[in-house]
């Protein structure tokens, strides 16, 4: 995932958790915001309840290639994906699935 895809600042973050749009699962609790840069960027955030650097920075790359390979990157939406503990006890295929079915539902919301 390009860097131009991904949340960064905490403002911006803090901004789009604001808005109390969001979506929750098991594994994920998701927050939308709609945005006019006419891409869709990603914010990922990982307790260290979940797990060691190590396990949180697996877990993130793990999560960017999801939405690399599943997800449309040009919707003009802002998500903040946050973690669960969940997520360590399903494995890669289901937390994909997962992650497709949250984000979808978030998208009826926003749009």
């Amino acid at each position: 995932m390009k860097r131009s895809h991904r949340i960064l600042k905490d403002t911006d973050f803090k901004k789009i958790i604001a808005n109390k749009l969001f979506s929750k699962s098991t594994q994920f609790l998701i927050y939308g915001f709609k945005q006019s840069l006419g891409v869709s960027r990603f914010g990922l955030s990982v307790s260290k309840k979940i797990g060691n650097a190590v396990a949180r920075n697996r877990i993130k790359r793990q999560l960017r290639m999801m939405i690399q390979q599943q997800i449309d990157l040009n919707q003009s939406t802002d998500y903040v994906i946050i973690v669960r503990s969940e997520y360590l006890k399903k494995d890669f295929a289901d937390n994909q699935t997962n992650l497709i079915q949250t984000i979808g539902l978030l998208r009826r919301k926003v749009h």
